[in-house]
């Protein structure tokens, strides 16, 4: 929304977060599933990745995964 962060997942589960001020690569990681989906928060301030199984919550004010919820 604010555009200060871009974040990318696919099929093979790496999820990138981007600073758009300076295109900062600032987190990577990998889940076990691959990434369906990334949705911000309203005020920038975090993101969830959706994947099979489950969610992962990120925190753009930390930089870092905040919870992740498994479903079944």
């Amino acid at each position: 929304p604010g555009g200060r962060w871009l974040a990318s997942g696919g099929g093979d589960g790496v999820v990138r977060v981007w600073r758009t001020e300076d295109w900062a690569l600032v987190s990577e990681w990998t889940e076990p599933q691959g990434i369906l989906e990334v949705v911000f928060a309203n005020d920038d301030a975090l993101f969830v990745a959706g994947r099979a199984g489950g969610v992962v919550r990120f925190s753009t004010q930390t930089a870092s995964v905040q919870a992740r919820v498994h479903l079944e």
